[in-house]
């Protein structure tokens, strides 16, 4: 499917029209900073995306998302009782000792161009220590750090 406010209307596959929309981070931190910005996203979910299954149709869609704002579209979304919703955190369990994580940003931070992979470098020879008592929703993303193979 194309990017959020593309066009859509009218979308068809020769008589076939959608009976699906996976939306997926249709947002972003500078959109959603801007109540206008989010306004004309949601009209856009609402007046474009939700009627592409045709009147009387089977349609359906999967939101998928981080709220990066308490106005986003995604969060008024989960506060719509016509929706089913679910959430997941990524995290069920923090780190015990959130100490090198601290190091970790303030690496980040503080080191302009440098930082991220200074902080990286940081990560690597702190794993085990950083991760202790970490648990991760998903077993597929079974590390804290993105890009990193799961296995020790």
């Amino acid at each position: 499917m194309p990017a959020a406010e593309k066009k859509l209307r009218g979308l068809r596959h020769g008589p076939y029209r959608p009976d699906l929309a996976i939306m997926d981070d249709i947002e972003n931190d500078e959109l959603v900073r801007n109540p206008d910005q989010r306004d004309k996203l949601d009209n856009w979910l609402k007046k474009t995306v939700l009627p592409l299954g045709g009147a009387g149709a089977k349609f359906d869609v999967i939101y998928i998302g981080t709220i990066l704002h308490y106005d986003s579209v995604l969060s008024r979304t989960l506060k719509n009782p016509l929706w089913k919703r679910k959430r997941f955190k990524a995290l069920i369990t923090w780190p015990s000792d959130m100490t090198l994580w601290d190091k970790w940003e303030e690496i980040l931070r503080n080191n302009d161009e440098d930082g991220e992979l200074l902080a990286r470098t940081f990560y690597d020879e702190h794993r085990e220590a950083m991760e202790a008592g970490a648990v991760v929703s998903l077993v597929s993303a079974a590390t804290l750090y993105p890009d990193v193979d799961p296995r020790p």
